[in-house]
């Protein structure tokens, strides 16, 4: 189960990651605030972003105590679970993304094996990982016009198996003896 620190770090890391996104956090006392890369915003994204990375740092305050994420939002649109949708432009057809606790090398292993279509080249994945955050966002889009519904349901499939892989993740992580390294 991901604590409220794993929750932020995931939403500033997306928000972060995806051009116009805004994060809406509501603070401890009921308060929203919009998080944004835009001088009009509330919080400046990055940063929130530098918080959330100090958060997880001895001897520093845990900015989760005081505020949650509640929604991803500006030029993210929420599509399924954790996945939203970066609609699409006058130039561009719409990509869908998601946050992960996965590390970046095993997210290209659970895509590389993957068999999207008949016609693999129709799918393209970009990954973009924020080691100081340990989080990795996924983008899932299309490179010369697969049908929208072919991109959601690749995207659902590697989202589905990026959390599978975190709880197995979790489990192994609870099943360590102290000082026993990860692998």
């Amino acid at each position: 189960m991901q604590s409220n620190l794993e929750n932020l770090r995931l939403s500033v890391g997306l928000a972060h990651a995806v051009p116009g996104a805004e994060l809406v956090l509501r603070t401890r006392d009921g308060a929203e605030l919009v998080a944004g890369h835009y001088s009009t915003a509330d919080v400046n994204l990055c940063a929130l972003r530098r918080a959330v990375v100090a958060s997880g740092c001895p001897n520093r305050p845990d900015v989760s105590r005081w505020a949650d994420p509640v929604r991803i939002d500006g030029s993210l649109d929420h599509h399924l679970a954790g996945i939203h949708l970066f609609g699409p432009g006058v130039d561009r057809p719409p990509t869908w993304w998601f946050p992960t606790l996965v590390k970046p090398q095993r997210v290209w292993d659970i895509v590389e094996g993957r068999t999207w279509t008949d016609d693999d080249d129709l799918i393209e994945v970009v990954i973009k990982p924020d080691p100081c955050l340990g989080m990795t966002a996924v983008a899932v889009g299309s490179r010369v016009g697969a049908p929208d519904d072919m991109v959601a349901s690749a995207t659902e499939a590697v989202y589905e198996a990026c959390l599978l892989e975190e709880l197995i993740d979790e489990a192994g992580a609870a099943m360590r003896t102290p000082g026993e390294v990860e692998r």
